[in-house]
């Protein structure tokens, strides 16, 4: 009797364990919670302090046997109106919020300190959602598992924090069980925000068959869940702040109406909308409108602000596209120099260049390289030595000495760091050489912008209300630590640079770290190509203005010395003598224009040299020769180049 009893009361103790090893929001509830909302279930080491619209249940009563029944749950309503006067309520709408934990995403952790406490400031600022919705922390939990709805609910959110508005690359992290929502097939909204998974995208299975709304915003991805391309019935996508390049054609459904793709890391986006009406690609890197956009032909709202436009030009058709919109945002088409006043036009606020020629795409060739840039391809720098003559020859140089063509670091998506004090780094209030060079922000007074690039801004400013300036600023959004630490270096190596030739940094500005500017002279005449542009239907002639302009181009390289600068001033000379683009006529076997890449191949090669007209003189077509020889030892230094043009500028010829 005595064993038979301690065998009864071991078996009843193993019963009682709970054998859960992790803590999870799921549908299985062991009976205990009201059906279909999910509960949290405890593992066996964990203990349950209830949320606002949470109780806690011991399941210790239940006739199953199951070891697992007997684990603590967290039974939730679904509101504050749930479980009202006539018990438990259907529901179409199911919402649960995960509050932040401690794990921190590969972007939150590159954030300074300051920029860390003016997240949370925001944050803070936000109203607290959970006093309306059920929630449960993420400290105390990282699961899910399959979760099973009312057959009335028909639409699922799932938002990490406390509110639905976030900070790119802040998220509750979780794991999703493969068939997480896949037993939900009358959902038709689904929504997620704040979130980041275990994987990238999460392996789970998405109801496909009725769904109208999905959307993935905040939740760190770069590649799109696969189950998107079977959702043939949604109309409105939302995937923005994540991290993502592209959007493929086999994701473009002809019932979609609307699709955000607003700040990520885009630089196309294809695929046949027939329906869609709005359209936000802001935010992203952006270089060209995606042909595309114009034959959307039910497209009533687009936004294109905050991208990397260099030099956009459009035909009529798509001047007449954009300017038919109900709303069009966008602010900058990027230079417009390449044109005359007289071919350039205003949409949303910014000028264009227009062009004639086929409406189906704009500025762009079918393989993306811009034919206004093929010059500044292949030279290496030749577009840099232009913008130089501008907005300053140390950029250039700065950035092709410093990283060989490196742009700034990539961007973690925060913006606005208000903290003087930095994660790594020297607070610029300490910094002795930029405190030299610091002027009152008060006195600087933006006119205009100039010109953006992937991270950086320019603007025609006011300095003490009578000098014209060019100031440039990270662009909202890129204030980085590490965005912030290049641009200082640069800032720094510029204040170095002291030559008539090249242009001068006045002083930086900054009231926090995240608005640094840097300040220097503005070139009212606008650049070579301009210039060239303007002059380009008169006469070809060498004469004393133009040989200056080489001498000028020449003396700013002297101190910058490399055979590749030398290479592009043999380009410069042929641009100054035709007026033309470089390789602009070039032709093929069969008297059709080359193509770019057919044309990178010739002079990667040396065997395709720019154009001189008859009229260019034979000593600076001998000298423009030899800077382009094809050995970069045969190339003459800077200060050769510079004697030879001073020579011929003294000799008279050419007054």
């Amino acid at each position: 009797m005595r064993v038979s009893f301690f065998v009864s009361l071991l078996i009843a103790s193993a019963n009682a364990a709970c054998s859960r090893d992790s803590t999870a929001l799921t549908s299985d509830c062991s009976s205990q919670c009201y059906e279909g909302r999910p509960c949290i279930a405890f593992a066996s080491d964990a203990s349950c302090n209830a949320t606002t619209f949470g109780t806690c249940v011991k399941d210790g009563n239940s006739s199953s046997g199951s070891a697992a029944d007997s684990c603590t749950f967290e039974c939730f309503t679904n509101g504050a109106n749930d479980f009202a006067a006539n018990g438990a309520l259907e529901f179409t709408e199911y919402v649960f919020f995960i509050p932040y934990g401690s794990d921190e995403s590969k972007w939150e952790a590159s954030w300074t300190s300051s920029q860390a406490s003016t997240v949370d400031s925001q944050l803070a600022s936000e109203e607290d959602e959970t006093q309306f919705y059920p929630s449960e922390s993420n400290l105390v939990f990282n699961d899910i598992e399959p979760l099973k709805f009312q057959t009335e609910t028909t639409t699922a959110m799932f938002v990490g924090g406390t509110s639905v508005w976030g900070v790119r690359g802040k998220v509750s992290q979780l794991k999703l069980s493969a068939e997480f929502l896949s037993a939900n097939t009358q959902l038709k909204n689904i929504t997620m925000v704040n979130l980041g998974f275990d994987s990238d995208p999460p392996q789970s299975t998405f109801p496909t068959t009725n769904i109208e709304s999905f959307r993935m915003s905040n939740c760190l991805l770069s590649t799109y869940p696969a189950d998107l391309e079977f959702m043939t019935s949604v109309v409105h996508i939302d995937f923005s702040q994540n991290y993502f390049k592209d959007y493929p054609v086999k994701f473009s459904h002809d019932s979609m109406e609307t699709l955000n793709l607003s700040t990520n890391a885009l630089t196309a986006c294809s695929g046949d909308f027939p329906n869609l009406t709005n359209l936000d690609l802001s935010g992203n890197t952006l270089t060209d409108i995606p042909s595309n956009i114009f034959d959307m032909p039910k497209l009533r709202v687009l936004d294109l602000s905050d991208n990397s436009f260099t030099g956009v030009s459009l035909t009529a058709d798509h001047v007449s596209f954009l300017q038919s919109l109900e709303s069009f945002t966008i602010d900058t088409f990027g230079d417009v120099s390449s044109c005359s006043e007289a071919a350039q036009v205003e949409i949303g606020g910014a000028a264009v260049c227009t062009s004639t020629g086929d409406a189906g795409s704009s500025s762009s060739s079918s393989d993306g390289i811009n034919s206004s840039n093929i010059g500044a391809i292949v030279g290496g720098i030749v577009g840099a030595i232009v913008v130089a003559l501008v907005l300053g020859v140390a950029f250039f140089y700065y950035r092709r000495r410093k990283s060989h063509g490196k742009g700034f670091g990539t961007a973690t998506g925060f913006s606005d760091p208000t903290n003087r004090s930095g994660r790594g780094g020297a607070s610029l209030w300490n910094d002795q050489e930029l405190l030299s060079l610091q002027v009152n922000p008060d006195d600087i007074e933006d006119i205009r912008k100039l010109g953006t690039g992937a991270f950086g801004v320019v603007y025609l400013a006011k300095y003490r209300q009578n000098r014209l300036v060019a100031c440039k600023r990270l662009k909202k959004g890129e204030a980085t630590f590490e965005n912030t630490q290049n641009f200082i270096a640069e800032i720094k190596l510029c204040a170095t640079l002291d030559h008539p030739r090249v242009v001068q940094l006045l002083g930086v500005a900054w009231t926090i770290e995240s608005d640094l500017q840097a300040m220097f002279e503005y070139m009212s005449k606008g650049d070579l190509r301009s210039y060239l542009e303007k002059t380009k239907s008169g006469p070809k002639t060498w004469n004393a203005e133009k040989l200056q302009l080489a001498a000028d181009v020449t003396e700013a390289l002297v101190n910058y010395d490399q055979t590749s600068d030398i290479f592009a001033l043999g380009i410069v000379l042929s641009e100054l003598d035709t007026h033309m683009l470089p390789y602009e006529d070039a032709r093929g076997a069969g008297g059709n224009p080359l193509a770019d890449v057919a044309i990178l191949q010739l002079v990667a090669s040396g065997q395709l040299l720019p154009t001189f007209g008859p009229q260019c003189p034979p000593e600076l077509h001998e000298l423009a020769r030899r800077c382009m020889a094809y050995n970069p030892q045969a190339r003459p230094t800077a200060v050769e180049v510079a004697f030879a043009l001073r020579t011929l500028h003294k000799s008279g010829a050419f007054n």
